[in-house]
């Protein structure tokens, strides 16, 4: 397709096909690598980073809540993502987002995985509810290992680590921790809802812990969600050579000895609601 093609040149039916062939994937910290590696040769890849950057960074804390951009300024009438207005700019932005990937993908088989940051996932919910006819894969890992490899960050920097505006070093672990527990408990509780709130058969999660055990399972069970369809005999040479992307990672960082009983007591009372629906208990 022209990539000067105006949107109003393509109709409402090739748009809806469109997303009906796109697929989000929302990744934790561990997680990040596997969409990339799964999708590679079978689909065309979307490394879209700003978007939910821009609505999904977390840009104040009150108290023990943690405020994302959209969240502070969504009651400001000449914010562009009122939440006043919500419908009208809702409509708006699924034109944008599939219009936009059109004119670059509109002629493709291949289905369309557009992988957000980490950070992004906090706007997750919005990208969703914009495009509610599109797939949303999840990759979630234990929180508990998630904050101990932060933890290990923290320490291995030896004297201050700068996140947004705060400073963080040793004297203040306790606190980095207890930000982090909160960011990855709402950042699973976005992730949740998208479960309820989206088209139940649109939406998968997939465990980190779980592929790493089971990749041929997983890798089928996430080929087959997505629309990819290959033989049996290239779905085992591509999971041998998972298998061997993955065996440099590390399912669980507890042993690394940089969290106290204490510090994981405070972690996994902030974390234990989500930890609990996600079966990490």
């Amino acid at each position: 397709m022209n990539s000067t093609n105006p949107i109003s040149e393509i109709s409402d039916e090739d748009l809806l096909n469109f997303e009906k062939n796109l697929t989000w994937t929302f990744t934790s910290v561990g997680a990040v690598e596997i969409s990339n590696w799964l999708f590679s040769d079978y689909a065309n890849i979307v490394n879209e980073l700003w978007l939910g950057q821009h609505l999904g960074i977390i840009t104040d804390r009150r108290g023990d809540e943690i405020v994302t951009n959209f969240e502070l300024h969504q009651n400001r009438e000449h914010y562009l993502f009122c939440e006043k207005y919500k419908n009208s700019w809702l409509y708006f932005l699924r034109k944008l987002i599939l219009g936009r990937l059109f004119v670059q993908y509109g002629n493709t088989q291949k289905p369309i995985i557009v992988n957000e940051l980490p950070s992004a996932n906090f706007a997750s919910n919005i990208l969703t509810e914009a495009t509610p006819n599109a797939k949303v894969l999840i990759f979630v890992r234990d929180g508990l290992d998630v904050v101990n490899y932060k933890a290990a960050t923290l320490l291995s920097v030896g004297k201050r680590l700068q996140i947004g505006l705060s400073n963080y070093s040793k004297n203040n672990k306790l606190e980095f921790l207890k930000m982090e527990s909160r960011k990855w408990a709402k950042m699973t509780s976005i992730l949740l809802d998208i479960k309820k709130n989206h088209h139940e058969s649109l939406v998968k999660i997939i465990k980190f812990e779980d592929f790493c055990e089971n990749p041929i399972k997983k890798i089928s069970e996430i080929f087959e969600f997505v629309g990819i369809k290959t033989d049996q005999s290239k779905l085992s040479k591509f999971t041998s050579e998972i298998r061997i992307k993955i065996s440099s990672q590390k399912l669980k960082f507890w042993n690394r000895g940089v969290l106290s009983q204490e510090e994981k007591d405070v972690i996994e009372n902030i974390m234990k609601k989500n930890l609990r629906e996600l079966k990490y208990d």
